[in-house]
């Protein structure tokens, strides 16, 4: 064991802890199940053979120079993990994420600005930036998953303690292989592309159910490696693997989970979820950019933005049972001249239903013309001002909302690594009694 650490068992999840020896007889809290236990020493009932694979191996009595002053765990390369516990990471994961969710979202805002950045001045921030800053992301996101302090300041730690290079030959290690592996998953989707559209030609909608089910086909190998090479960033930087060997480490641990389809699976299930995510980043971005847009408005003129929102209130009336265009009309017209607070055009003898609507309607539309203003650049300038602020305001929303989205997407995976790579005394993480 490490200088002056022991193992120690949670009584709750039965996971295997290691903390320092000066913690016997005090309060710990478990980083995988939160549960709060007082420290004593584990002895083991099985033979030591048995736990090869879970306990650590032993330090060695001298360490060679600049090697570092205390042994990081050997990694467990046995055993299977199944789907239940992938579902468990996925729940704890979205629950962590939504926990430390203010600090991931800064985290993925800082990384997203400086890479648009770069790409529009100039490519040199996000070659050299790119890569340390995603590492210290992979550390921010672990560090929640360990119920660690400091998750923002891990996003900058990229650049120090010698993971700088490591960083970056990893990053662009992962980038070429997923570069050549786009190759023929492109090639074989414009293959399927060009097939549907001929089919949705020829045969309708025959041709979009095809493309709708060998998409996913198409892009299954490509998610496949990415879900096998997932962890090779955490391995480098969390526990200073060398480049090219974190590859085989993450592909031999995500091999026992479900058998190395594990991880594949779980990027399916967040696939779905996001959807729903997506579904309501786009639902607040739409409103709070109407909500822009009507504020300047109210500002600027509040009588142009009663207008408009008895105009698009009317837009909304409901079509009835058995109800004629004519009927309709008048209906939505009523609706209109009550919200400005005027009388509705009274009817002349004779006239038709058809022809009264018609002529309410060309009323109406002079009326909401008068209310607008008299001066039409004025007006234009308002809306335009309008848009533009409604705009940003989208803007900023759908960032800030998309990057809360991905730092809580990107948790379940954090969980997995957290439980299936013990954590190298080295690390730094925070003394037990304060959440570990």
């Amino acid at each position: 064991m490490p200088n002056g650490l022991i193992t120690t068992k949670c009584p709750s999840c039965q996971i295997l802890l290691h903390v320092k020896s000066e913690f016997i007889g005090r309060n710990a809290r478990c980083r995988n199940c939160q549960n709060v236990f007082v420290v004593t020493p584990f002895v083991p009932k099985t033979p030591p053979a048995a736990l090869r694979q879970a306990s650590p191996a032993p330090a060695p009595a001298a360490a060679p120079p600049g090697a570092p002053a205390e042994a990081t765990p050997p990694l467990p390369v046995e055993g299977q993990v199944g789907l239940g516990t992938v579902f468990r990471w996925v729940g704890q994961g979205i629950a962590r994420g939504l926990r430390y969710v203010i600090p991931l979202t800064l985290c993925v805002l800082i990384l997203n600005i400086i890479n648009f950045v770069g790409s529009l001045v100039c490519v040199l921030p996000a070659v050299f930036l790119g890569p340390p800053l995603g590492a210290g992301l992979n550390l921010a996101l672990l560090a929640a998953a360990r119920g660690e302090r400091g998750i923002l300041g891990r996003f900058f730690s990229g650049f120090t303690g010698g993971r700088y290079w490591p960083s970056m030959g990893i990053g662009w290690l992962l980038a070429l292989i997923f570069m050549g592996a786009s190759i023929p998953t492109g090639v074989l989707l414009i293959i399927v592309g060009l097939n549907s559209l001929a089919l949705v030609l020829s045969k309708g909608i025959v041709g979009l159910i095809v493309l709708a089910i060998l998409a996913p086909v198409v892009f299954a190998p490509f998610i496949f490696l990415l879900s096998r090479l997932m962890w090779a960033v955490p391995l480098v930087v969390d526990r200073r693997m060398g480049v090219t060997e974190s590859l085989g480490a993450s592909w031999r641990l995500t091999g026992r989970v479900a058998h190395g389809f594990g991880m594949f699976a779980m990027i399916l299930v967040m696939q779905i979820v996001s959807l729903v995510g997506i579904a309501l980043v786009a639902g607040t971005t739409l409103a709070a950019s109407n909500v822009g847009m009507l504020g300047v408005l109210s500002a600027l003129d509040p009588q142009m933005t009663r207008s408009m929102m008895a105009a698009i209130d009317a837009e909304t009336v409901p079509h009835q049972a058995r109800e004629t265009p004519a009927d309709y009309e008048l209906r939505k017209a009523r609706r209109l001249y009550e919200k400005l607070g005027k009388p509705l055009p009274p009817r002349q003898a004779g006239e038709t239903t058809e022809a009264y609507a018609q002529r309410i309607r060309m009323e109406m539309n002079q009326t909401l013309n008068e209310t607008m203003g008299d001066n039409p650049l004025a007006t234009l300038g308002h809306v335009l001002s309008a848009f533009l602020v409604g705009l940003t305001v989208a803007g900023i929303v759908f960032v800030l909302l998309g990057s809360a989205l991905f730092g809580v997407l990107a948790m379940p995976g954090m969980v997995g690594y957290r439980d299936l790579c013990p954590q190298a005394p080295s690390s730094g993480g925070p003394p037990p009694s304060g959440g570990g």
